[in-house]
């Protein structure tokens, strides 16, 4: 009995402070500075703008297995006009860190899990920082990370707008997204459609980044296999063609061939509603 009560909370001393090792070599992985910059290339570029669709915590497995969303605008699109294919994220499967991995070209620095990963443990650059002009429409939460300061010189260059971060229903945050498109449609469409500029450091084109995170709310309230989950990617699937069409009806056929249209998700969705890692890309 002495052996059985010494030896309990010595195995249990044990095992926390393996686990705490663990933790602090796993995730203590710094990012390294004074990293020489990448020369940018004089060659033509693939495309003279971009528009990047987020649809947040989308499932491949909800397009695969549902009819609906089979013969829906994503899928057609993928099968006559562009391609199709599974990637898996790396974690944390969270908005703001996947969201800064795929805007930045980087992974979150895992030792920020004692953050919660709730802000940048670092500062960082992006490609809505570099293009020449760049739009970013969504979710508090994947917009404000990318936010700087008005004394900055990129803000000059930058149209950043998330949605107040009060209670709403799933479909309101996609809806937001849709009426901003709408409006830089009207106010802003011949700023993304005009000719680059020469400039000294390199940047170039113009990028529109959309969030529309609704599929992920309606995940985290029932996984992938809830009837609401289905009916909001179907919702996502209107939002994204009305935005496509509207684009094509506004600008010449010349313009619509240099736009490469990226649809997109910073992670994927389990049966029960939690974050998964794989996802869907679509160009």
């Amino acid at each position: 009995m002495k052996c059985y009560n010494f030896c309990i909370p010595t195995i249990f001393i044990s095992y926390v402070i393996n686990i705490f090792v663990i933790l602090l070599t796993t995730f203590n992985s710094s990012i390294p500075n004074y990293v020489e910059p990448v020369g940018y290339t004089k060659m033509p570029p693939f495309s003279k703008r971009v528009i990047l669709i987020s649809i947040d915590g989308l499932a491949i497995h909800i397009l695969q297995t549902s009819e609906q969303n089979r013969i829906s605008f994503l899928m057609r699109m993928a099968e006559t006009k562009g391609v199709m294919g599974i990637v898996k994220a790396e974690a944390p499967t969270e908005t703001r860190p996947r969201h800064v991995a795929l805007l930045s070209g980087f992974n979150e620095d895992l030792f920020n899990i004692w953050g919660f990963w709730k802000r940048n443990l670092h500062p960082f650059e992006s490609i809505l920082h570099n293009a020449q002009f760049s739009w970013a429409y969504g979710d508090p939460v994947a917009i404000k990370p990318f936010l700087v300061e008005a004394t900055d010189r990129r803000s000059s260059s930058m149209k950043l707008e998330y949605y107040p971060e009060i209670s709403h229903n799933s479909m309101y945050a996609d809806d937001f997204v849709l009426k901003k498109f709408k409006t830089f449609i009207e106010t802003d469409l011949n700023k993304f459609i005009e000719a680059d500029e020469v400039t000294q450091d390199g940047r170039r084109g113009k990028l529109l980044f959309l969030h529309l995170c609704s599929v992920d709310d309606a995940g985290h309230h029932g996984g992938y296999n809830a009837p609401l989950y289905d009916q909001i990617v179907l919702n996502a699937n209107v939002i994204i063609e009305q935005i496509y069409e509207l684009y094509r009806k506004k600008v010449s056929e010349e313009d619509l061939v240099s736009t490469t249209f990226i649809v997109t998700a910073d992670h994927g969705t389990k049966p029960e509603g939690k974050s998964s890692g794989f996802y869907l890309i679509r160009l």
